[in-house]
C-alpha cells in the first residue's frame, strides 16, 4: 500500500487511518461544535480522501519492527504526549552525529536527565502502578500485558531508549545508504537486494476439505538488481526465483548467487563488482558459511562482492512486491481455473509465471540442485569459524578467499571494525566459567582496549560497562552516560584485579593489570 494519495496533478497527501466508524465521528463533531448545523450524509461526503477507514486496502500494518513499537507501547502506556524522539533528545547532544548515537560519545547528557524529566511527568500520576503492553517472542510471538512500578517503569524505559538509539540509526543509516548506492554505483557495479517471501501454498479451486492442511508449498525468492548499462543508463531488473526446496538454508542461497550471476554475465558482461543487500536473518544470510562463500565470491563466479544488511526488521525492499504480485497472480488463475489446468506443482507455477507475468524474469532452481550443493559446500565450510559480534555488523567485504574478511558496524564506514579469519580456530584467552556480572575485564572495541565492569553474560558475548578513556592511559573513570555495550567472547582478553579509588572518581589499575592486558592485546 503507498503511504500517500494523489489529490491533483503533482499534489500528494499522507494518508491517515480514521480509528473509528463515521457515526461514532460524526457524534464526536456534534459535541466540539453543537450549532454547526450538518447532517451524517453531508458530514461522510467531506471525508478527505486521505483520510482512510479500517478494513480497507493495506490499512492492516503488519511486520512493525518490535524493538521500536515496544517503545510505543510503553510511551502509551505511560499515558505520555511526547513521541520516543522527543525523549530521545535527552540523553544525545543536539545535532548528535554517528558517536552519538552509537553510544560512543563521551559529551553525550546522561541518563539523569531523562529520569528527572520522566519523574515530573509522573508527580501528578494518581497510580502507582502504570499497565502497558509488549510484544515478546519465545517460541512464538505474543502481545502480552505488564505492569509494574512508576520507578521501574522509568528504569525499563531508560534502558530501552538507550538501545533504540543505536538501532534506530543503524535503520535510517543502512536505508540511505542502500537508497543512495542504487543511484550513485559505478557503471561496472550491480546492487542485488534479496529477501525470501513467505512460501507459496498451492491454491485449488473446489479443493476438498483436508487440502488446507496439507497443500504443497514452494519457495518464491524475488531478487532485485540495479545497475547500468554501457551506456551509462540506469537499469532496474527484477528477478524472481522459483524452487520446491523449502529450507532456505547456506545451500539454497548459493544456488541464487549462481544464478544471479550467471544471468548478469551473460546479459551485463560489463558488470564486475556485486553489492549484495538483504534482511540479516542468520538462518538465510547473515551467517559464517554466507561470509565464507563470500570470500570464494570472485573464485566462483569471477565476480567480486560485498553484503550490507539492513537493521533488524527494517528490511522492506521492492522484493516485497515482486513476492506479492506473483503469489497473487498465481492465487487468482487458481481460483479462475474450475476443473482444468491447475496450479499444484512448483514446475506449473514456474511456467504460468513466465508466460503469463511480464516484465519479471522468472528463474528455477530444482530440489535436486539445492541437494548437490549441499554436499559439495559442506567440506569447504566445516571449518568455518563463527565471526565474533556477528549481529553488532552490517557490512562485510572479504580480502581473500583464504577466509580474512572485514565487518563494518554501517555500510559507510571507511574504517573496519573488526577483521577476522573464517578458518583460524579462534583460542579464547578467558573462559566462559570465569565471568559474572561485576567483575573487571580487558576487551578489545573498535581495534583499541578498554577496561570495563561485566554486568551480563550471554551465549556469545558478554556486556561491558566501559571506563574511559581506552588503553594504555594510566588512569581512568566513569564518563556521565554510562557505555555500555555487547562484547563478543573472543574479544575479552583479561581478566583482572577490580581498580583502586583516592578521589571517588577517578581509577587506577596495578601495573600487573596493564601489562597483561597490554601484552594479551598486542599479542593477537
Amino acid at each position: 500500500m503507498k503511504d500517500v494519495v494523489s489529490i491533483g496533478k503533482k499534489v500528494y497527501e499522507r494518508k491517515h487511518l480514521i480509528l473509528c466508524n463515521l457515526s461514532e465521528l460524526y457524534s464526536s463533531f456534534k459535541l466540539e461544535y453543537p450549532n454547526l448545523k450538518i447532517s451524517l450524509s453531508k458530514f461522510c461526503s467531506l471525508r478527505p480522501k486521505w483520510c482512510v477507514l479500517a478494513g480497507a486496502s493495506g490499512t492492516h500494518l503488519v511486520c512493525v519492527c518490535t524493538i521500536h513499537q515496544n517503545i510505543i507501547l510503553l510511551i502509551h502506556g505511560a499515558g505520555f504526549e511526547e513521541e520516543y524522539k522527543q525523549l530521545m533528545s535527552y540523553i544525545v547532544c543536539e545535532g548528535a552525529g554517528r558517536e552519538c548515537m552509537l553510544r560512543h560519545c563521551d559529551k553525550c547528557p546522561s541518563k539523569d536527565n531523562l529520569v528527572q524529566f520522566l519523574q515530573a511527568k509522573f508527580e501528578d500520576y494518581d497510580e502507582d502502578i502504570v499497565e502497558y503492553n509488549q510484544w515478546v517472542s519465545t517460541d512464538r510471538t505474543e502481545m502480552i500485558q505488564c505492569s509494574t512500578s512508576v520507578g521501574e517503569l522509568i528504569e525499563k524505559l531508560v534502558e530501552k531508549l538507550n538501545k533504540l538509539i543505536p538501532h534506530s540509526y543503524i535503520a535510517k543509516s543502512q536505508s540511505s545508504f542502500f537508497k543512495n548506492l542504487k543511484g550513485t554505483a559505478s557503471s561496472n557495479t550491480a546492487v542485488v537486494s534479496m529477501d525470501f517471501s513467505e512460501n507459496y501454498a498451492f491454491t485449488i479451486q473446489d479443493e476438498a476439505q483436508g487440502y488446507h492442511w496439507n497443500s504443497n508449498t514452494c519457495t518464491i525468492h524475488p531478487v532485485m538488481i540495479h545497475c547500468k548499462d554501457t551506456s551509462n543508463v540506469k537499469l532496474i531488473i527484477p528477478l524472481c526465483i522459483i524452487s520446491d526446496d523449502l529450507k532456505h538454508v547456506v545451500s539454497m542461497v548459493y544456488e541464487i548467487q549462481k544464478t544471479v550471476t550467471a544471468f548478469l554475465k551473460e546479459n551485463y558482461p560489463h558488470i564486475t563488482n556485486i553489492h549484495y543487500f538483504s534482511d540479516g536473518c542468520a538462518g538465510q544470510y547473515k551467517n559464517k558459511y554466507n561470509f565464507m562463500n563470500l570470500c570464494l565470491h570472485e573464485k566462483d563466479f569471477k565476480l567480486k562482492a560485498q553484503w550490507s544488511f539492513f537493521a533488524t526488521s527494517h528490511g522492506k525492499t521492492e522484493c516485497d512486491g515482486i513476492g506479492g504480485t506473483v503469489k497473487q497472480l498465481a492465487r487468482k488463475q487458481s481460483l479462475q481455473q474450475h476443473l482444468d489446468r491447475q496450479i499444484t506443482m512448483t514446475n506449473e507455477l514456474f511456467e504460468f509465471c513466465k508466460v503469463n507475468i511480464a516484465n519479471i524474469t522468472f528463474q528455477h532452481i530444482s530440489k535436486e540442485a539445492v541437494d548437490s550443493t549441499s554436499l559439495t559446500l559442506e567440506s569447504r565450510l566445516k571449518d568455518t569459524q563463527t565471526l565474533p559480534g556477528t549481529r553488532l555488523f552490517h557490512n562485510f567485504q572479504p580480502i581473500d578467499n583464504l577466509g580474512m574478511i572485514e565487518a563494518r558496524r554501517i555500510s559507510r564506514d571507511e574504517t573496519p571494525a573488526l577483521t577476522f579469519n573464517l578458518l583460524k580456530h579462534q583460542t579464547l584467552l578467558v573462559k566462559m566459567n570465569d565471568l559474572y556480572p561485576g567483575c573487571f575485564v580487558g576487551c578489545i572495541y573498535d581495534n583499541l582496549w578498554y577496561f570495563g565492569m561485566v554486568s551480563e553474560v550471554n551465549a556469545e558475548d558478554v556486556t561491558v560497562k566501559f571506563l574511559h578513556p581506552n588503553g594504555p592511559s594510566l588512569s581512568f573513570f566513569w564518563p556521565n552516560r554510562e557505555d555500555v555495550c555487547a562484547v563478543p567472547i573472543p574479544h575479552i582478553i583479561a581478566i583482572v584485579k577490580p581498580p583502586k579509588t583516592m578521589t571517588g572518581r577517578t581509577y587506577q589499575f596495578s601495573q600487573e593489570c596493564m601489562l597483561l592486558v597490554k601484552s594479551s592485546f598486542e599479542n593477537i
